[in-house]
């Protein structure tokens, strides 16, 4: 699903139950990642999927000198940012099986 390799100490984590959360500065952002593993998705109180669960907030260092003026560019980036971001985790294998359409296909 995710390409992740965790080791802790001599413990190879796999199978485990994990809950990570990492700050990763990167150009003018901060992604604040959050995954967890064996998450349940529950649909009208009944279990549906168990899979992982990755969480991306994503918050602009930058100061603005005109915030509300400059919020849809700024939001337009740090979308891009944060999609970016998300999808260099995801494994080529996970990507194709979403069936991903681009461009004008």
């Amino acid at each position: 699903m995710i390409d992740l390799d965790l080791k802790l100490g001599a413990q190879q984590i796999k199978k485990d139950a994990v809950n990570i959360r990492v700050e990763l500065p990167r150009e003018s952002f901060l992604h604040a990642v959050q995954i967890m593993t064996n998450s349940i998705l529950e649909e009208n109180g009944k279990q549906t999927k168990m899979g992982i669960l990755l969480s991306i907030d994503s918050i602009a260092n930058a100061p603005s000198t005109d915030f509300w003026k400059s919020l849809p560019d700024n939001l337009e980036i740090i979308h891009t940012a944060n999609k970016e971001l998300f999808f260099e985790f995801l494994k080529e294998k996970t990507i194709d099986s979403l069936e991903p359409i681009y461009g004008n296909e």
